[in-house]
């Protein structure tokens, strides 16, 4: 597929399918040499009709909470961000925090006016997130209990407002698997709990 007006209008369509892609997914969909993929891709972006996320990796759409958890695999939306979506704070955090096991030398993207930040847990603190959907893609996020447990153990969040979203929120959380999930995450954090939970 050589990319004139026409078949650019058909690249951008099939490009609609994927939150995140790359060289290679323009080059499979053009079916022409890698070097000629980054050549459409450059003037896409010279066209301002699709966005650089970081090197070799790029989208079509505008909001970084959809991208977010697609960056680096395995991975994540955690901490503010997440409590802010499932509407457990008023707070709008203007950096979205993404839990991955993978080491990065970028720790922070900046993405239309928004921050992405990667935080790198252990493999046996990685768990606790789930599938949603979002804008018709699949996102993943931490549980809500996750969420405020990975703020805690990140020390992002008092003791005193972690209680204080525990009680205000008490029918949208699940205080017993707070605790399970505590304990898988260390003594430290299971007893900093104790008189919380």
């Amino acid at each position: 597929m050589l990319v004139n007006h026409m078949n650019r209008i058909k690249l951008l369509k099939r490009l609609e399918k994927y939150p995140v892609f790359d060289d290679g997914t323009v080059e499979n969909i053009i079916d022409k040499s890698r070097d000629y993929a980054r050549l459409v891709i450059h003037r896409l972006k010279k066209a301002d009709l699709i966005n650089a996320i970081e090197k070799g990796k790029y989208t079509i759409y505008n909001d970084a909470f959809l991208i977010a958890s697609r960056i680096v695999w395995p991975s994540y939306i955690s901490n503010w961000a997440a409590l802010q979506y499932y509407n457990l704070t008023e707070q709008f955090p203007n950096t979205i925090d993404v839990i991955t096991t993978r080491v990065r030398k970028q720790r922070i993207l900046k993405f239309k006016g928004s921050g992405i930040r990667f935080v790198r847990f252990k493999i046996n603190n990685f768990f606790g997130f789930k599938k949603i959907y979002y804008s018709n893609f699949e996102v993943f996020i931490a549980e809500k209990e996750k969420a405020l447990l990975d703020l805690l153990f990140l020390r992002k969040i008092s003791l005193e407002d972690f209680s204080k979203i525990i009680k205000t929120k008490r029918n949208k959380i699940n205080k017993d698997k707070i605790k399970i999930y505590a304990k898988k995450m260390g003594k430290f954090l299971y007893k900093r709990l104790k008189d919380v939970v």
